[in-house]
C-alpha cells in the first residue's frame, strides 16, 4: 500500500483516550532503577513490554505495578544487575537496563536487545559510550557484560544519531562521576521527556532536544510522581 486516501462521510462523534508515548514509557521505566525512593508514573500505555519489564523487576527485586494507566515503581529493594537475557531478547529497549543499574552496581549481564545477531552491531554506539565512560564490555554468545569500578564523565561523539544510545549514555552518566559531554546527540521527543524526567529526579542535565547534551554526575536521585 503506498498511500491511504480519507474521504468526508459526514460530522464525526465519539471520545478518543490517547495513552501515553511507548518509546519514551519504556525509557522512563528504565529510570527508575536510577532512584533512590519510590516513582510513579502516569498515562503509561498497556503494551506487552510492561509485561516483561515487570518480570525483568521481580528478578532483580524492582516492584512494578501497574494500574490503568499509573505505574508505580519500587527500585529500593533491587538486589541484581543480572537481567535474563530471554527476557532482555524479547524487546528492543532493554538495553536501557544496561546504563541504568550500572552505576549503581559496577557490573550488568543482559542479554542482546529484540532478538538481534550482534554481527549487525545493533549496539555498537552503546559499547562505545560505555567504553567512553570507563566500563568494559564483553560479549559472549547470548548477552553482554557491562562492567566499571568507576564510571567517569567523558566527551562522547556518536558516529550516528541514535535515540537508543543518547538516552543510554544520560542512563549511565547521571551518577557518573564529572561532566559528560554528549556529542551529535539525538533530538527525539523520548530524549527530552528522558532528561526532563531525570531533571525531577535531581539529575542534572542540560541541552536535551539539542545535538550537544551536557550532563553533571549527582550521587543521588530521589523518588517522583510524574504524568
Amino acid at each position: 500500500m503506498k498511500y491511504i486516501q480519507a474521504e468526508y462521510s459526514g460530522p464525526l462523534n465519539g471520545t478518543v483516550h490517547i495513552p501515553g508515548a511507548k518509546n519514551s514509557s519504556l525509557a522512563l521505566l528504565a529510570v527508575a532503577c536510577l532512584a533512590d525512593d519510590i516513582v510513579t508514573l502516569e498515562g503509561i500505555p498497556r503494551i506487552d513490554d510492561i509485561r516483561v519489564i515487570a518480570g525483568i523487576g521481580r528478578d532483580i527485586g524492582m516492584e512494578l505495578k501497574q494500574e490503568g494507566g499509573q505505574v508505580v515503581i519500587d527500585p529500593r529493594w533491587i538486589h541484581s544487575a543480572v537481567i535474563d537475557p530471554g527476557k532482555a531478547s524479547s524487546y528492543r529497549a532493554s538495553y536501557y537496563f544496561a546504563g541504568a543499574p550500572l552505576s549503581k552496581f559496577g557490573r550488568v549481564t543482559i542479554g542482546f536487545p529484540g532478538g538481534d545477531d550482534f554481527v549487525s552491531r545493533p549496539i555498537d554506539q552503546h559499547i562505545k559510550m560505555f567504553q567512553a565512560l570507563g566500563a568494559q564490555v564483553h560479549i559472549h554468545k547470548d548477552y553482554y557484560v557491562v562492567e566499571a569500578g568507576e564510571l567517569k564523565g567523558a566527551d562522547i561523539f556518536f558516529d550516528t544519531i541514535t535515540s537508543g544510545a543518547t538516552i543510554n549514555a544520560m542512563l549511565a552518566a547521571v551518577r557518573a562521576k564529572g561532566r559528560t559531554q554528549l556529542h551529535n546527540a539525538a533530538v527525539d521527543p523520548e530524549v527530552v521527556d528522558t532528561a526532563t524526567f531525570l531533571n525531577r529526579l535531581g539529575a542534572r542535565i542540560y541541552g536535551a532536544g539539542t545535538e550537544r547534551i551536557r550532563i553533571e554526575g549527582v550521587p543521588y536521585l530521589n523518588g517522583e510522581r510524574t504524568r
